[in-house]
């Protein structure tokens, strides 16, 4: 009897090996054909700017069309966090330094690296003769008050020549107000939002406690960020099923009533909500003190405002209001958003350059948005033609940088 039961252990054993073998093959086949639904949330907590990205790591980023991959990218975040090339802080003796800030639409994970316009722009100001780095700083979900803070806390510690800021108009107004945030992603996991106010003096206060709260969560299950574990989560269907089971975060309300169309859809109104009011006196706070920011730091900013397809294409539009019919009726002004940013832009004196026109003209060309089919981010041609957009008025900028001291550039 004692001999009986290692045997019927190990036999045992072997057979649920062999059925987890045989799940995790069929799983991995299933992958290959079968778009899985949404993909991970690929950021780790920081205490100084809300989030950033598993340093060292390699993942595998999609995004699905029903059952079909739309796109299928693998990314490497570089030992700093950044979507980009190894880059240190010092840059070289008489290299200029360009550090792109952004939300998902600068991070890029929907195209492969060379194809983003970051990486493109790199190329093409090497190609004028030009000795310069591009620093990829997108994360998916940053406002521009992580933005700012970025820059604060590490971006500055690049010495920049030029921080190109792309604005986009997709969902950068409404990430700039938690309130609308909450509204946006209400029952789901979201990151963490630092609470925005304006002081006396108009300019904004930014408390970062939120932050120091989604760390100490964070560390109840730190485990999912160490390797091999990304790794793992990635390729293996029992592990993935295991953390979603314990590493999703479910303090969110799901019992809000689900709102009748995407909330960031109400950019278009001509009527402001008075969240959507704060929303906007919060961006314009949140862009002067960036201004402030980098030149403080010796630094040129330019903004670079990147349209939605609904602004470009003028079908799109038509779907959205067929997808959601509540948008029918309501008066909306797809232009306004635009319009706007770029006046608070002008009125702070800040130098910008306004992409939609290429995208507008490169569909009545050629019919081609620019953007993916179903995800709402720029695809590979999309980014194309924000370098094109941006590249003369980035060179513009650096040579007006060569042209002024930089006596004010922190060491």
């Amino acid at each position: 009897m004692s001999r009986r039961v290692p045997t019927q252990a190990l036999l045992g054993g072997a057979a649920l090996v062999c059925v987890v073998a045989v799940v995790e093959i069929v799983a991995y086949v299933h992958r290959g054909l079968v778009c899985p639904g949404s993909a991970p949330t690929f950021a780790v907590p920081s205490r100084l700017f809300g989030w950033t990205h598993p340093a060292s790591t390699t993942v595998h980023a999609y995004g699905c069309a029903g059952t079909a991959y739309e796109w299928s990218t693998s990314a490497r975040f570089n030992s700093r966090g950044l979507s980009s090339a190894e880059h240190s802080y010092l840059p070289a003796p008489n290299a200029q330094r360009v550090l792109v800030l952004g939300d998902s639409a600068t991070e890029a994970l929907q195209v492969e690296r060379p194809r983003n316009f970051s990486e493109q722009l790199q190329v093409m100001l090497r190609g004028d003769g030009r000795q310069v780095e591009v620093i990829n700083a997108g994360h998916s979900g940053y406002g521009t008050d992580n933005e700012l803070l970025f820059f604060q806390n590490e971006g500055i510690r690049y010495r920049p020549d030029v921080v190109l800021l792309a604005f986009n108009l997709q969902n950068d107004i409404a990430e700039n107000s938690p309130a609308i945030v909450a509204k946006m992603y209400a029952g789901g996991p979201r990151h963490p939002k630092a609470d925005l106010e304006l002081g006396p003096d108009g300019r904004v206060v930014i408390d970062t406690s939120p932050y120091e709260r989604f760390a100490e969560r964070w560390d109840d299950h730190g485990w999912a960020t160490r390797p091999p574990m990304p790794w793992l989560r990635d390729n293996s269907f029992f592990v993935r099923r295991l953390y979603n089971i314990l590493a999703t975060d479910r303090t969110g309300s799901a019992s809000q009533p689900r709102a009748p169309y995407p909330t960031h859809l109400d950019i278009y109104r001509t009527a402001d909500a008075p969240d959507w009011a704060r929303a906007w006196d919060l961006t314009s706070a949140l862009l002067l003190e960036l201004h402030r920011a980098t030149q403080d730091a010796g630094a040129r900013l330019l903004v670079a405002v990147i349209p939605t397809r609904e602004t470009t294409d003028p079908a799109q539009w038509s779907r959205l209001v067929q997808l959601f019919p509540a948008l029918a009726g309501q008066t909306r002004d797809l232009d306004l958003p635009r319009q706007r940013i770029l006046d608070i832009l002008s009125a702070q004196d800040i130098d910008a350059v306004d992409t939609t026109a290429t995208f507008r003209l490169r569909q009545g060309d050629a019919g081609e948005s620019g953007f993916f089919d179903f995800d709402p981010h720029p695809n590979a041609a999309g980014h194309r033609w924000i370098a094109e957009a941006v590249l003369p008025a980035l060179e513009r900028e650096l040579d007006a940088a060569v042209a002024a001291p930089q006596t004010s550039r922190r060491e």
